[in-house]
């Protein structure tokens, strides 16, 4: 979790690296909240997720509509040595904007076959906030190790 965002900065870049989950076969999710906690209701959130895996031609689009989350990366390896995530994305209108918190961004990661996964994400808060906090988690489990850092960006 990380707190304290404001309207100092009118976009925020987050960055997760060598993120790694207790368990095998989750997937990386992330919260938007404001001073009374992240939100996390049945229709909070719409989403989007691309991947594919090394050696494939095969992409793969999963979504909702109206979901608990957004998903960054799905199918997360991870338990095993050597395994794990990372992510960049981009939160747009975080505070003072005039559209919803709106997410975006790309992913890779080591899916439950062992091959690197890659794709991009994006999601967006179903309603109107002033963004102060974010959180990410994995589907199951904890995440075992990994660091999650939050930079602000202001438009001139």
């Amino acid at each position: 979790d990380i707190t304290g965002l404001d309207s100092t900065y009118d976009t925020y870049m987050l960055v997760g690296s060598d993120l790694r989950p207790s368990n095998q076969g989750v997937e990386l999710g992330m919260r938007l909240g404001d001073s009374s906690g992240f939100d996390s209701g049945s229709g909070n959130y719409q989403w989007h997720a691309i991947r594919n895996a090394a050696g494939s031609s095969t992409y793969v689009a999963v979504n909702s509509g109206s979901d608990t989350r957004m998903a960054i990366a799905l199918g997360v390896r991870g338990a095993d040595a050597n395994e794990g995530a990372g992510f960049v994305g981009w939160l747009h209108s975080p505070g003072d904007g005039t559209t919803y918190p709106i997410i975006s961004g790309n992913h890779s990661n080591i899916d439950t076959g062992g091959n690197l996964q890659v794709g991009t994400f994006g999601g967006m808060r179903n309603g109107d906030i002033t963004v102060d906090r974010v959180q990410i988690f994995f589907s199951a489990g904890t995440i075992t190790s990994g660091r999650f850092t939050v930079l602000g960006v202001k438009h001139a």
